[in-house]
């Protein structure tokens, strides 16, 4: 218990909460700015999220249940996390989709729930464990990326990548396990309300 308590302890001093606090800034700017590209309409701004949205619509016409819904929850949520970490390697990509990321948050609520559902974008239950997994995760990768682009560690790329490689395993995939099986509770409970 010890030994796990100081290798979370060693794994929280790996998180440059600086760069977590501009994830947090460019992922509110997104979500502040969604409306408007609704609004006015910017196609290749809004071509993915409401591609996510109408994939997820189909998903949930078929009322799969709890473990299904939870599996494909957990896998896209990790995977696309896990991108925003690797992208890192390319230097610059990990601030933008920081922004993005907002972005396609808020647009996707602007078309379940328009205006009145925003709050629920970071007062839900399953945000408070999906939106600290995603800012670490794409604060990793802008760690990554700026020491790609200026080293500073004295470590190889490898070496710092997989440093930071564990700090996703154990935070953001924990988070995401959480958030979830919360997610896929809450969605089957609405299905199960509905049809009754």
């Amino acid at each position: 218990m010890i030994s796990l308590l100081s290798i979370y302890r060693e794994l929280l001093q790996r998180i440059d909460w600086n760069l977590f606090g501009l994830a947090v800034v460019l992922f509110t700017m997104g979500v502040v700015v969604g409306p408007r590209i609704v609004a006015r309409n910017i196609r290749f701004l809004i071509a993915y999220p409401l591609w996510i949205y109408n994939c997820l619509e189909k998903i949930l016409r078929g009322r799969p249940r709890f473990f299904k819904l939870f599996v494909i929850i957990f896998c896209f949520n990790a995977t696309s996390l896990f991108l925003s970490f690797l992208s890192g390697f390319t230097g610059v990509l990990p601030f933008l989709f920081a922004f993005l990321t907002g972005l396609n948050v808020s647009i996707i609520t602007f078309k379940v729930a328009g205006r009145m559902g925003f709050a629920a974008i970071f007062l839900n239950p399953v945000a408070l464990m999906e939106l600290p997994a995603a800012w670490i995760a794409l604060s990793l990768g802008m760690s990554l990326g700026l020491e790609i682009l200026s080293p500073v560690m004295g470590l190889s790329i490898s070496q710092f990548f997989m440093s930071l490689w564990w700090v996703y395993i154990l935070f953001v995939l924990p988070l995401l396990f959480l958030s979830g099986l919360l997610e896929a509770a809450l969605i089957t409970s609405m299905q199960k309300h509905d049809f009754d």
